[in-house]
């Protein structure tokens, strides 16, 4: 099957998968402000401290 749908063996996707990012294993509380999620995905903190 992975021939027919990848072109490829499936070994092959093994290696793939350790190589590239295919999914995110963060779990994200999407319940939150838009503005503090975007602020995770961009790696800024969004706690102010002084």
């Amino acid at each position: 099957m992975a021939n027919d749908m990848f072109d490829c063996e499936f070994r092959d996707l093994v290696v793939i998968d350790k190589s590239v990012h295919t999914c995110d294993n963060n779990t994200t509380n999407w319940e939150r402000d838009a503005s503090e999620i975007l602020n995770d995905i961009n790696g800024e903190s969004t706690d102010w401290k002084f």
